[in-house]
């Protein structure tokens, strides 16, 4: 499948706020950028300076706080939590705790794998991951040891091409670097992620990997809300996963 390339593939910073308010904010983060200051340290790519002067505009004045409640790993796009008020992020981060926060993703993986039949369940990946400071890579057991900490997630295949399958995924706990961990250790590996095993780079940068959706309660007023994120560019492989998503949903109703 030949990759169609646009141009225009990163939208501009204020196209990539999902939702805001004086509370929170909703963003879709591009690969490249960073969640944690250490990384970003005082670079452009540090993700509360990136969206710091669009949110101060919008919103009138600065905010309390500019915070990630959440975090995804460089190589990787989707959709990030920031924090504006001390209350929303002890809340937020509360309900990411207590697993209050529903997080989907979206990912390509090398293998031909049969999509999964509407009414089956999805498959639930479990094992033991220690995570390698020193080489910043995850580890996985298939039983506890020290310092192995517990991860699951569920995944399906929502569809399929000739080189590569289209899962979607639900994080049930948020260790470092899980998904690129688990599914690696269940042969799927994602594409572009030669640290989890990829045969290669990826053409567009980071790694097929996208955070699509985030659902939560508004931390002041309890709302449910739910927020999605559409894929950082469109070819023909992003095309194909939108594609798959929409049957699945058309057949579920």
């Amino acid at each position: 499948m030949k990759l169609q390339t646009n141009k225009n593939v990163f939208k501009a910073v204020g196209e990539r706020i999902i939702f805001l308010d004086e509370e929170f904010a909703i963003i879709n983060k591009i690969c490249g950028e960073v969640c944690s200051f250490d990384e970003g340290k005082i670079d452009e790519g540090y993700l509360p300076k990136v969206f710091e002067k669009e949110i101060c505009e919008r919103l009138g004045k600065k905010p309390e706080i500019i915070e990630c409640v959440n975090r995804i790993d460089k190589p990787v796009s989707g959709l990030v939590i920031l924090a504006l008020t001390k209350r929303a992020n002890a809340e937020l981060s509360n309900q990411l705790k207590i697993h209050k926060i529903q997080k989907v993703y979206y990912a390509i993986v090398e293998g031909c794998f049969k999509p999964f039949p509407v009414d089956k369940e999805a498959c639930l990946l479990r094992h033991y991951l220690w995570f390698n400071s020193k080489n910043q890579k995850a580890y996985a057991s298939k039983k506890s040891e020290y310092q192995y900490k517990l991860a699951e997630l569920r995944y399906r295949v929502v569809g399929a091409g000739e080189r590569y399958s289209f899962l979607e995924i639900e994080l049930i706990t948020g260790r470092t670097h899980q998904i690129r961990c688990q599914l690696s250790e269940n042969k799927m590996p994602i594409k572009g992620d030669l640290k989890y095993g990829a045969k290669r780079s990826e053409k567009m940068g980071g790694i097929r990997l996208h955070a699509g959706k985030i659902a939560l309660f508004h931390p002041v007023t309890k709302e449910y809300l739910e927020f999605f994120g559409d894929f950082p560019f469109e070819d023909n492989l992003w095309l194909e996963v939108k594609k798959s998503i929409k049957n699945i949903e058309d057949l579920e109703k």
